[in-house]
């Protein structure tokens, strides 16, 4: 017995040593802040500094270096009106290109306030004059990580001053490293669309995940109360391959606050910058930072958020795999959108509309009886229609209908006659023709859900028309949108 445990012991060894069980240059920790990043225990520390002026080109090169390697930290002094540009890998286009300030979370031109978040530090000088109250150490923990190289510049204005420490790894030559890169999404709108509106956070092809979201929030319009009751985000994810969605419910929420922001930080999400004096005076900046719950996408992701017409910035941090793009799917572009009817039953929703009576496109407006029933044009984004904000309610947090349905049209062009599987993802009922044909009534109950369904097409065009209803139902009791791809 002695004998047999000892040859069982060398033979577990053996067996653990082939399998790089002591080959400590191939094992991995998860980055403390983005947990998915996972980088070589073996590594070289570097330092970079840099106080040097922005030259006459109009940037100075803070950082180039050859890989593999990451960026662990990344310092910073003197930001205010300069722009920071990173390219990763030798990459055609930078996957940050934007304002240094707003990259590092201080937005809308606000003089910049401290940031103690699990990423992104700010510490203003509170010891300074006050004219250079504004100009504090900034300091970013998002990891960078390269194969082949890396490179950051800022831009400004020629002469003018810029200071940096950028604390690096560099692995051994031959290591393999993680294929995501940062990625910033960055985008402002002075103002927003009115209540009701949207506007876009990021817009992403390809497998990766979200690291974190900045906004920034001054009122303009004082007519609707509360500029935070917008109705959140709505995260619209890989339609091309596994239609699935998250949705919030209003703004405050979708950042971890109730009823208004606070002035307050944690290390994932907190507000750094607020201002409530009263229903005309509404500023807000505020952070949210999926290293504890990221939101991962395998082939595209949308993000919209509800707006007033405020001014409004946004700051999306996502890591993507170099290449990844979206497989290429057949989906209707172009929709035409009319409704709504009243739908509190299965019979209500089985009842013909005079939608389902009208061939080819619907005019702007539908006139039955003494009604006039506009009709919305939108395209579609990644295989999605989102409907959210074309029916909510006029109270001030837009909540889409419920208890109602809406028809939607669209056309596919086929080359031949043939047969093909339409894919439908939904939540709740929905009703689909194809060239005047009925060819489903499909019930989901309990969740969004996808459906294959067999369909024959002509050769030419062929109207596709549905009937979809929602209902306030748990999980998605606030997400009214549907994808639809042809395979």
């Amino acid at each position: 017995m002695r004998s047999l445990n000892s040859t069982f012991i060398t033979c577990l060894f053996v067996i653990l040593s082939l399998n790089g069980c002591k080959n400590s240059d191939k094992e991995l920790y998860s980055d403390p802040t983005m947990p998915l990043i996972k980088l070589p225990v073996r590594f070289t520390s570097f330092r970079q500094n840099t106080t040097t002026p922005i030259y006459s080109e109009g940037y100075s090169e803070i950082f180039n270096a050859t890989g593999p390697g990451c960026v662990r930290s990344i310092w910073f002094l003197r930001a205010e009106n300069k722009r920071i540009e990173i390219i990763a890998d030798n990459s055609e286009t930078p996957q940050v290109d934007m304002p240094l300030e707003s990259f590092m979370g201080i937005l809308l031109g606000i003089e910049p306030y401290l940031i103690n978040s699990a990423p992104f530090v700010s510490l203003p000088n509170k010891l300074m004059k006050k004219e250079n109250s504004g100009m504090p150490g900034y300091t970013c923990y998002l990891p960078v990580p390269f194969q082949k190289s890396c490179r950051i510049r800022i831009y400004g204005e020629a002469g003018s001053d810029i200071a940096a420490m950028i604390n690096w790894h560099k692995y051994d030559e031959g290591t393999l490293i993680t294929k995501l890169r940062l990625h910033v999404s960055h985008n402002v709108k002075k103002p927003a669309p009115p209540r009701g509106g949207t506007m876009l956070m990021a817009d992403i092809s390809g497998e990766g995940f979200i690291a974190g979201i900045f906004q920034g929030v001054i009122q303009k319009d004082n007519s609707d109360d509360f500029m935070y009751h917008q109705g959140g985000i709505t995260w619209l994810i890989d339609g091309e391959t596994d239609p699935h969605a998250i949705r919030g419910h209003n703004l405050e929420d979708d950042y971890g606050f109730t009823w208004g922001f606070h002035n307050v930080q944690t290390p994932w999400f907190g507000s750094p910058y607020a201002v409530f004096t009263n229903l005309l005076k509404q500023e807000a900046v505020v952070y949210r930072f999926m290293g504890p719950d990221p939101v991962s996408f395998s082939s595209s992701i949308s993000m919209r958020v509800g707006t007033r017409d405020d001014t409004t910035e946004t700051v999306t941090y996502y890591y993507k795999k170099e290449g990844s793009l979206s497989p290429t799917v057949a989906t209707p572009i172009k929709w035409q959108i009319t409704g709504t009817f009243p739908c509190k039953t299965r019979e209500e929703f089985e009842k013909s509309e005079f939608p389902e009576n009208i061939t080819g496109n619907w005019p702007d407006t539908i006139r039955i009886e003494d009604k006039k029933i506009k009709v919305n044009n939108i395209n579609s984004e990644h295989t999605w229609i989102n409907l959210h904000y074309l029916y909510c309610t006029p109270a001030w947090t837009p909540i889409p209908f419920v208890e109602q349905s809406v028809y939607a049209k669209t056309t596919i062009v086929s080359d031949k006659n043939k047969s093909e599987t339409l894919r439908v993802a939904f939540d709740d009922w929905m009703s689909i023709w194809i060239n005047g044909i009925k060819i489903a009534t499909l019930y989901h109950e309990d969740n969004f859900k996808s459906a294959d369904i067999p369909v024959k097409l002509k050769k030419g065009e062929n109207e596709i028309l549905l009937k979809y209803a929602n209902f306030s139902k748990l999980p998605n009791n606030r997400l009214w949108a549907f994808s639809m791809v042809l395979n």
